[in-house]
């Protein structure tokens, strides 16, 4: 029984939402989130976590098209992350997210020049003053999934985009048709 309940949880969609409802009415929910801001009728719904995760806090932005979930933007922090402890988490949620869609398909460690010729407290600092970006992908037969690890003056924050390969290709096809109808 064990077994079949983490099998399920392991396949089951980000968020466990429904990914293919339409929504036309209500909005969906989110277990363990509550609703901000945002209806059916804006360009995204946000919601506020009602529980920490990894004691993080958490927020969750949800954009639609054609009435599905398109993509879902999962921010950790600043909350639960530190200069003490940025990096530890962001390899905690990177360890977590690869167990649930497989290995990554590359990492992206984005580092100015500068970094090389500043002094700095801790590893996290650099995140904090726009000098360094890490970005993990993963391409799973449903999503591309990408983790981030980035600062903003001493926040820190890691942020979870889930992108439905599905619409993400019909969104493109039609910008697309529409640019081509337009030349």
């Amino acid at each position: 029984m064990l077994k079949i309940l983490l099998s399920y949880i392991i396949l089951s969609a980000p968020l466990g939402l429904n990914w293919e409802k339409e929504y036309v009415t209500f909005a969906p929910t989110i277990p363990e989130y509550s609703h901000y801001y945002g209806n059916l009728g804006t360009t995204e719904i946000v919601y506020i976590g009602t529980k920490n995760l990894l004691s993080m806090e958490t927020e969750a932005q949800i954009r639609f098209y054609n009435r599905k979930i398109s993509e879902v933007l999962l921010i950790l922090g600043p909350a639960g992350i530190s200069s003490h402890n940025c990096l530890r988490k962001y390899k905690q949620v990177i360890s977590l997210i690869s167990k649930k869609y497989g290995n990554k398909k590359y990492v992206l460690d984005e580092k100015t020049s500068t970094l090389e010729e500043l002094v700095y407290f801790s590893a996290c600092k650099p995140f904090t003053i726009g000098l360094r970006k890490i970005t993990t992908i993963w391409h799973s037969a449903d999503y591309i999934i990408e983790a981030k690890l980035l600062g903003e003056y001493h926040n820190y924050f890691i942020e979870i985009r889930y992108i439905r390969s599905t619409t993400e290709k019909e969104y493109k096809r039609n910008q697309k048709i529409k640019i081509m109808k337009r030349l």
